[in-house]
């Protein structure tokens, strides 16, 4: 768990205190085994990004 929440503070500038693993599901069993893992991040800290030069990610905050 984490490398995702590494990847998450540093792409988004998102910190969580609290993680809880929601299981893993597969988009797209028919060509390719590809298991996307999915969380819930509580209490909430928003800090800087640290995106490489050529990513473009928005964060989009929600209430």
């Amino acid at each position: 768990m984490a490398i995702y929440q590494s990847e998450i503070e540093e792409e988004l500038g998102i910190k969580a205190d609290e993680w809880i693993a929601l299981g893993a599901i597969d988009l797209d069993t028919s060509i390719v085994h590809c298991p996307v893992h999915l969380f819930l991040a509580k209490q909430l800290t928003f800090t800087s990004t640290h995106q490489e030069g050529t990513e473009t990610i928005k964060t989009l905050k929600t209430s």
